[in-house]
This record gives C-alpha cells, structure tokens and sequence, in this order.
C-alpha cells in the first residue's frame, strides 16, 4: 500500500516538473518569430506593421535572439526603426550573444533614434565589445563620431583580448576611423592584455592597406615595442606577408635583427618560412636592409633551414643567392638538405644538392 502511495506521489511529481518545465521553455520561446524577423531583415515595412497591428509582437525574435529592431538597426532603415519605436520595441533588448540594436546600428540617425529612446550607450556584449568598438570595426565613421560626442567611452576594452576601439578599427583597416579615434584623445601606444600594442594590430591584420600603420607612426606610435612574446611590428607584418608594411616600418627605425622570445627568431627567419606571395620581396628587402642572412635563431637554426623545411624555393634560392651557408648544422646536427627531406620537399632537396648541400 506504501509503495503505490509512493509510486503514485512520483508519479504526481514527474508531472508537474514536466509542467513546470514546459511553461519555461514556453515563456523562453514565446516571442520566437522567424518570419516577421525575416521581414525586418527585407525591410518589408508594409508587412511587419500589418503583422503587428495583427498582434504579433514587436519584440519578436529568431532563433539567435535577434529582434526585428536589430535588423532595421543594421540596415539604417531609418523609418522601420522609427515605427518599432513608436510600437515600444525594447531598444536595450539583447541577441544571443548579448549584442543590442545600438551595437548594429549602421548609421548616425538610427544611433540617434535609439539614444532617443533610452539605448544604454555603454552596454557591453557577452564577451565586452561597445557599441564604439563594433562600429569602429565596421568602420562608420558617422556613428563613431555620434557615440563619442554622445559620451562612449573611447578607452573601454572588450574582454577578449583587452582590445580598445582604436584596436579594432586599425585591425580592419579604417582609416578615417583611426584618424577620428585619435583626434578624439585614444592613446596612440595603448596595449592589449598580450602587451600588443595598435601599431601591432595594423600590422598583423589580413588588410594589405597601409594607410593605417602610415598614420599611427605619423602621429607617434613606438615602432620598437615588444609584445609578451618578443614580437615587434616588424615581425608581425613580416609574418603576415605585408610588403608595404614592413617597408614602412624600417623606414622609421624598426630593429631589423631584434629577436623574439619564442625561439630567438628575427623578422627574416620568420618571413623565411611564411607561405604568402609577398614573402620573398619581403626576404629580399629585409636582406638589403641589413638583415644578417646566417643569423642563427635558438636551437641554432638559421633562415635557409626554415625556408628549406617550409618547402619555399623561391626563398632558398635568394638566401643562398645572398651568402646563406648550405651547409652549416643546427643544434640536432640537422642541415638544410635534411630538413627539406624530411619535410618531403623534393624541389628543394634536389637545388640544395646543386649547390653542394649535403645531409
């Protein structure tokens, strides 16, 4: 009798969390809406305001939690977003990721709609990021201008990396707004939390323009800092094949033989191994620079080894057009030939033995 009034009141329980849980996962899920957030992203105005004087909500999301005044946000359709506003959209409403209308925002009349309308300037996505940096990323430079005047906070950093806006805007090239970023007080020598600093940022990026990096040394950026690993701006741009870049750099002073701090290796041997098109004219400057072709890197490894093991031909050719030594051994006895080999690097294998290299 016991154990059926047990069994029973289980029974009983299992039922109401099951209750319980879909009255949560509903309440979670109620203001999910794929088709009229759709709609946003056409920008179908006509049908979102039939669709809501229907009755469905203003505040719909979709899956990412996306709301429909984010998308018209990021559009800049300036009279969607005036139509959300005036049917109480939430305007500090947060996506999956924590991210806000403002921090889509594509153009300085929506930023200003949505001030208007009580967005929290300074709200910070999941992982730190301002509406200041997004839009310095994306570079709108209306709506970085708009935001500063506004009062965000130009030194705040994200949580990432510790990057500021300045950081951002110089990692994707834009220009005007690195220039904007510094009339308006950033530091043109912060650092992030590895001690990189923007001079860094613009140099490592995938933007070939140099136009950035031109600017920040113009206005006073040390272009022999180090970051927490020993790289310089010098290495960064080396590594990321930027010709342009690194011209630049030895141009305003960059140590050309200064080493880093993870293997001992200079800008030459790391551009020795790069894989980018660039990478031999960037060889070939640092060369005529002054950059000593046998300097050896920890582990007594020397630029030829590298390019050799990284199957670079075209590199190996200039070093050891350039003096490099074929034959000399790195701290496990291992030659240039015998790296290329073991690296199956069969073209380079068989030049190195036309110049006399040997295992």
């Amino acid at each position: 009798m016991r154990s059926g009034q047990v069994g029973s009141k289980l029974k009983t329980l299992l039922i109401l969390i099951s209750m319980v849980i879909t009255a949560m996962t509903t309440a979670a899920f109620a203001d999910v809406n794929e088709d009229i957030v759709e709609a946003a992203k056409s920008g179908d105005l006509i049908k979102i305001k039939s669709l809501i004087d229907a009755g469905a909500n203003v505040n719909s999301r979709n899956s990412s939690g996306d709301t429909l005044l984010m998308h018209a946000s990021g559009k800049g359709n300036t009279d969607l977003v005036k139509l959300l506003l005036s049917k109480e959209a939430d305007v500090n409403a947060r996506n999956n990721t924590g991210h806000t209308a403002l921090m889509w925002a594509s153009n300085s009349v929506v930023v200003e709609q949505l001030l208007g309308k009580g967005a929290d300037i300074d709200a910070r996505t999941d992982q730190g990021y301002t509406a200041l940096m997004e839009a310095s990323l994306r570079g709108h430079k209306d709506v970085v201008e708009l935001l500063l005047a506004k009062g965000a906070k130009i030194k705040a950093r994200e949580d990432f990396v510790g990057g500021t806006a300045l950081m951002w805007a110089s990692f994707n090239g834009r220009w005007d707004v690195v220039e904007l970023l510094l009339a308006k007080g950033a530091d043109v020598n912060t650092r992030d939390n590895t001690l990189q600093t923007v001079l860094m940022w613009a140099c490592k990026t995938g933007h070939k323009e140099n136009d950035v990096v031109r600017l920040l040394l113009a206005k006073g950026a040390n272009v022999n800092d180090k970051d927490n690993v020993g790289y310089t701006a010098l290495m960064w741009a080396s590594l990321s094949g930027h010709l342009n870049k690194v011209e630049l750099l030895l141009a305003k002073g960059a140590n050309i033989n200064s080493r880093n701090n993870i293997g001992g290796g200079t800008a030459l041997t790391i551009a020795s191994g790069g894989y980018h098109q660039e990478d031999k004219d960037i060889v070939g400057l640092l060369l005529a620079k002054g950059a000593n072709v046998n300097e050896k890197a920890d582990l007594g490894v020397t630029a030829l080894m590298i390019a050799s093991w990284n199957g670079r031909k075209d590199i190996v050719e200039l070093l050891l057009a350039k003096g490099a030594y074929i034959n000399v051994r790195n701290d496990k006895g291992y030659t240039a030939l015998i790296l290329a080999s073991q690296g199956d690097h069969k073209d380079v294998a068989h030049l190195l033995r036309q110049h006399g290299g040997h295992n």
